[in-house]
């Protein structure tokens, strides 16, 4: 239960990121690297991150009789916490960022006072771009691989199956003798190459909640890379400005991807209706589906984990109607909704 292709990839992200976290304590300690060591600690936090999401996820496809629709909303409340973690940190990173600027320029501007020890604090050294510049790469590149393991979700669990065209040496045999040269081969590449195309980021709000913590760690890594490449190509102080600018930039924009999720979540646990649901026009296509509905009293739509919707509906019928017309005027009902990507429905019938 715990291990599946759907956990894997967190699981994989815990460990590497842990790694990762030591590489950059270790030699962030070394080099006297303050940057690097903040940086750390982030990515510790990520794995904090982490360990939400894959408690979300393994605790959603629990069964409980305790709970009437599963645990599948834990989903939501993983996706919740993350996003709350991610918001609270891009605030910290704020301050940080707010004290390293007028730390610089307390430095760059006051040169009557002995500022080496806050130099040394707020300075990058140069001999340390060469490394910093090696270690964001390496970040980089598993924070990419990150991205799609964690995103994949079950995605790739849809790709086509070169099994599914070759199940064995003897149809391989039959296929070549029967078939046009290579056709099973360009028939996979095909459906593979257009499933690529298509590849869109998982509609789980628990993964987009895992995800803001890897993208955050991306766009740190290629802004780390550019500070150090700027720096090391450039003699002058005033280039140790561009470290905190750049991380205001990431800071927007994590703010801008997350504060929708904390509101998306919000609205579910609110249980407010789907924006795509107009409950006055879907009331007047029901009654033009089922005309023999009397009055419909009530119609109650809302999102169970953000990609299941639930409803219940009340409507009025006239006594007369027998129990077999009764059933096939709910098996219409449940029908309608369900073409509109209602999962549960419960129909509550009333007579008069």
């Amino acid at each position: 239960m715990f291990c599946t292709r759907s956990t894997w990839g967190f699981i994989l992200m815990i460990f590497l990121s842990l790694a990762y976290f030591v590489v950059e304590l270790v030699f962030g300690h070394y080099s006297n690297t303050i940057s690097l060591i903040s940086d750390a600690y982030h990515m510790f936090g990520d794995v904090f991150g982490f360990g939400i999401g894959l408690f979300a996820l393994v605790f959603s496809k629990e069964k409980s009789i305790k709970y009437s629709y599963g645990r599948s909303r834990s989903i939501i409340l993983g996706g919740l916490t993350n996003a709350v973690f991610m918001i609270t940190l891009c605030w910290t990173i704020m301050i940080e960022i707010f004290i390293k600027i007028f730390s610089i320029y307390k430095i760059l501007n006051y040169n009557g006072e002995d500022n080496s020890e806050m130099e040394r604090v707020y300075f990058i050294q140069k001999k340390d771009f060469p490394s910093i510049l090696w270690i964001a790469i390496l970040g980089l590149i598993i924070n990419i691989i990150g991205f799609f393991v964690i995103n994949h979700n079950d995605y790739w669990d849809k790709l086509p199956n070169p099994t599914k065209y070759v199940n064995s040496t003897n149809d391989a045999i039959l296929n070549i003798k029967e078939s046009k040269p290579h056709e099973t081969k360009k028939n996979f590449c095909k459906k593979y190459t257009n499933f690529i195309k298509n590849y869109r980021v998982n509609p789980n709000l628990n993964i987009r909640g895992v995800l803001l913590h890897i993208i955050g760690d991306i766009m740190g890594s290629i802004m780390v890379i550019v500070n150090a490449t700027i720096m090391l190509k450039l003699e002058y102080d005033w280039v140790q400005y561009f470290d905190p600018i750049c991380s205001s930039i990431i800071v927007i924009i994590l703010m801008i991807g997350t504060v929708p999720i904390i509101g998306k979540t919000c609205r579910i646990l609110m249980q407010k209706t789907p924006d795509r649901y107009n409950l006055n026009n879907l009331k007047s296509e029901l009654k033009n589906e089922v005309p023999q509905i009397m009055t419909i009293e009530s119609v109650h739509i809302w999102s169970l984990d953000g990609q299941n919707n639930v409803s219940t509906i009340s409507i009025i019928l006239y006594k007369n109607y027998t129990f077999r017309d009764t059933m096939q005027y709910k098996q219409n009902i449940r029908k309608f909704f369900s073409t509109r990507n209602v999962d549960n429905i419960n129909v509550q019938i009333n007579y008069i």
